[in-house]
């Protein structure tokens, strides 16, 4: 699965995509210091890959 992203493609399998679901819900349960900036994170990633990984 291909999804756009701040300019990027990212590919994810099926249960990734589930756990993310997964991960959203229980977070709006958490209070708002608690959450991540997913952004952020997104863009960390990467950052981290190696450059013949990314598009």
């Amino acid at each position: 699965m291909a999804t756009r992203t701040f300019e990027k493609e990212i590919y994810i399998d099926q249960k990734a995509a589930e756990n993310m679901v997964k991960a959203k819900e229980e977070a709006k349960k958490r209070p708002k210091e608690e959450r991540i900036n997913i952004r952020a994170s997104i863009e960390r990633s990467i950052s981290l890959l190696p450059k013949t990984l990314r598009h």
